[in-house]
């Protein structure tokens, strides 16, 4: 295959993606397992003689592995967009819903799908408990669109 070939039908798949971007009004996102939390798993580390707080292991492996699963999503950059998170957890642990889903926010932000987590991008969080449920843990996150990704309105 030519380049100018291989340029053309890239741009072809590109516009098929944006029509279809543009016709959507949500998207659905799941995470699977335990959702840990980054404010309650810091840990303090010497470099240099400095002591400098870092997520845990255990957080820094999750995250690894979450920006993998989503590396798949285009990155949209959402800038107006309303989510609601389900969060189900694998036992009966007390866990603060907010941490976790702070956690998740970090996560959709660096991987690009939304721009920010601030208030002018995010204009609603709904933050729902699914329960316990040791085969479903994880979170299912519902983002709707409130201006057209590709458009901007």
């Amino acid at each position: 295959m030519t380049m100018i070939r291989y340029v053309k039908n890239v741009i072809a798949l590109w516009s098929q993606l944006r029509s279809s971007l543009n016709s959507m009004e949500q998207m659905t996102i799941y995470i699977k397992g335990r959702i840990p939390s980054k404010k309650n798993s810091k840990q303090m580390i010497l470099v240099r003689g400095k002591r400098i707080i870092v997520p845990s292991r255990q957080y820094s492996a999750w995250y690894k592995e979450q920006r993998q699963e989503l590396a798949g999503i285009p990155k949209l950059r959402l800038n107006e967009v309303s989510i609601e998170m389900t969060i189900t957890f694998p036992d009966n642990i007390k866990s603060d819903l907010t941490n976790k889903a702070e956690s998740i926010m970090d996560l959709l932000v660096d991987s690009g799908i939304i721009e920010d987590d601030n208030h002018k991008v995010c204009k609603k969080i709904t933050l729902i408990s699914g329960g316990v449920n040791k085969q479903a843990a994880g979170a299912k996150i519902k983002i709707k669109f409130l201006k057209n990704p590709q458009k901007g309105g």
